[in-house]
């Protein structure tokens, strides 16, 4: 979707939905995105002066891989991200207030990058939420590992403490 500029810039508060399909050609280069079932996408957006304020919206139902199994997990997606363009160049920030070039907003280039960068690094299917282990081994997380790193109690050598060898 195009939203041009005269949309933009007409008093009060404008809304814009457009329901996104992206191709399986679109996203192939992510390894963790299998397919997206549903993909909405809403811009509210607020003129005031020469500053345009979008507040973006995306809602979604997607299916990822398991970053453990790579099984597929049906995944929501609910993203909101805030974006300040600027219709005079000398307001222009580096790093929060954009330009408006060609006098549009084309939507789709701006949904997939929130999309691709609001994937999660870790997927986990509903039974792989459990620690794995094995014999004689166990994954643990950092915490836990300085947790027990401290605790002396588990060390082998933690009877020893109380031998007195004098």
């Amino acid at each position: 979707m195009k939203i041009t500029r005269q949309e933009l810039t007409s008093n009060g508060k404008k809304e814009f939905f457009e329901e996104l399909h992206f191709t399986k050609d679109d996203y192939k280069d992510n390894q963790l995105l299998i397919d997206i079932k549903s993909l909405n996408f809403k811009i509210e957006s607020n003129c005031i002066s020469d500053l345009i304020m979008m507040k973006f919206f995306l809602k979604g139902d997607l299916i990822l891989k398991s970053t453990r199994s790579l099984k597929p997990v049906d995944y929501k997606l609910n993203v909101k991200d805030e974006i300040i363009y600027t219709l005079n160049k000398d307001l222009v920030d580096e790093e929060s207030i954009f330009y408006l070039e060609n006098d549009e907003i084309i939507t789709e280039p701006i949904a997939y990058s929130l999309l691709i960068s609001s994937l999660p690094l870790q997927v986990l299917a509903k039974d792989e939420e459990d620690i794995i282990e094995g014999d004689d081994w166990e994954v643990i997380t950092e915490d836990e590992y300085k947790k027990r790193k401290n605790d002396s109690s588990s060390s082998p050598f933690a009877c020893l403490k109380d031998i007195d060898l004098e």
